[in-house]
């Protein structure tokens, strides 16, 4: 399953398997490979070449060297034990707390709604910059590994068919017929310790072991997905989501009917357009955004729903709210994140079956151009010039398309009897079972 090459809570199976075993290959099957057999899991075929004892110890000494030394060159054990303390402090002290629960013994106090909330709150703050502070540092060592460790190519392909469809039905295509041949003499080449090299195309490719990001599958490396980014590397200053907006995790659980709630479904694709519906989904829980946010959605990247917030409101927990720091203009932001170099990256990354999203991780990596204030204004001035006159364009459409019928009706001399309300009128029993009755 793919999970296992994808997901980042299972990244301690791939770290097994690394300190184990050298990657030789991985061919991606299409989501329909099992489909005929009743399993719609996408999966991969994973080809290992297990490591000699000794290469398994001098590799996992690395590792444990290479934490080791970052743990210690960034201060981690006395900056989370400082942090330790400090919260301690904070919450034994009552240290930002406003006492308004009319209380002034501090067993009362603590008994109360209020300052449990508070506390909790405290620790999820502390519990935050923990983590924060340990994906820096996995991402140091992310990096530290591709530096310094041993090197290697892998071979990476991507079966979009392979010889039947979902129904177990043969078909003539079968990119398995082309990719065999590639990996086999790829595999001799590593058995007799030669190097090989062939033409890349989108079905297989050669990938450097120091190139993978965490995730190990050919997706993450296809063309597209590489060409938008190095078309982001080649502007003058790039930075990762992660450096330019914060994502916000308010959630809260007070559903007020009068706060504005935008669901997927309340995006227009492509250009962010709020689509205000009457109806809303049942829900229990929503993330709370403000205006000048950007909501960006996990599940289902490819529709490209990035909203640009001008109020503020609840939205479904499907989108990452982002909030932009001064580096970039929050207006900017959303459209480039709306736009073909982000949707060619995000729709290889997704991770999922029937209900595919994008992983976190994936998203703060996101690059994103960095020019001026005063050009990305710019951008933005044109951008919505342009999303108005289509506005106008497509009312124009919209009148002219509904004036065609009595046009056509007027050019055929033909006059259409006027429809008839009825109030009384009889439906097959049929037609009705398990359905509505009204």
């Amino acid at each position: 399953p793919d999970g296992i090459l994808t997901n980042s809570s299972l990244q301690y199976v791939r770290d097994k398997i690394m300190t184990n075993f050298r990657i030789v290959a991985v061919v991606s099957l299409p989501q329909t490979a099992f489909a005929a057999n009743g399993a719609g899991v996408k999966s991969s075929v994973l080809f290992l070449r297990k490591l000699s004892s000794q290469q398994r110890l001098d590799y996992q000494a690395k590792i444990t060297n290479l934490q080791t030394q970052i743990k210690k060159e960034n201060n981690y054990l006395d900056t989370v034990a400082g942090w330790d303390v400090e919260k301690k402090t904070k919450i034994k002290t009552h240290e930002g707390f406003t006492n308004n629960t009319g209380f002034s013994e501090r067993k009362e106090i603590e008994k109360t709604d209020a300052f449990k909330n508070w506390k909790r709150e405290i620790n999820e703050f502390y519990n935050q910059k923990l983590s924060d502070f340990q994906d820096k540092l996995n991402d140091i060592l992310l990096q530290r590994e591709k530096e310094e460790l041993i090197n290697y190519q892998i071979f990476m392909a991507i079966a979009e068919q392979i010889g039947y469809d979902a129904t177990g039905k043969t078909i003539a295509q079968n990119d398995l017929d082309e990719i065999a041949p590639e990996l086999e003499k790829f595999i001799n080449s590593i058995i007799k310790n030669e190097k090989i090299f062939f033409l890349n195309n989108d079905k297989f490719f050669l990938i450097n072991r120091n190139e993978l990001e965490g995730r190990w599958d050919p997706e993450q490396c296809h063309s597209e997905r590489i060409d938008a980014i190095n078309k982001i590397k080649g502007t003058e200053k790039y930075l990762p989501l992660s450096e330019i907006a914060s994502f916000d995790k308010t959630i809260t659980t007070e559903i007020n009917a009068s706060v504005v709630y935008i669901g997927l479904e309340n995006i227009e694709s492509d250009n962010g357009t709020y689509i205000k519906t009457s109806e809303k989904e049942s829900i229990s829980s929503a993330a709370v955004f403000q205006k000048g946010d950007v909501l960006f959605p996990k599940l289902r990247p490819y529709l490209n729903k990035v909203f640009y917030a001008t109020f503020d409101g609840i939205c479904s927990t499907e989108f990452y709210v982002l909030k932009a720091t001064s580096y970039v203009l929050p207006e900017f932001l959303a459209i480039f994140l709306r736009s073909s170099l982000v949707v060619n990256q995000t729709k290889h990354l997704m991770t999922g079956n029937t209900l595919p999203r994008l992983q976190t991780e994936d998203v703060k990596k996101l690059l994103v151009p960095i020019p001026s204030l005063s050009v990305q204004q710019q951008i933005v001035d044109k951008y919505n010039a342009a999303l108005r006159l289509r506005r106008v364009k497509l009312a124009l459409s919209k009148q002219k398309l509904a004036s065609i019928d009595t046009y056509l009706l007027s050019e055929l001399g033909i006059s259409l009897p006027k429809d008839e309300v009825k109030k009384m009128f009889l439906v097959d029993y049929k037609s009705v079972i398990g359905k509505r009755l009204d």
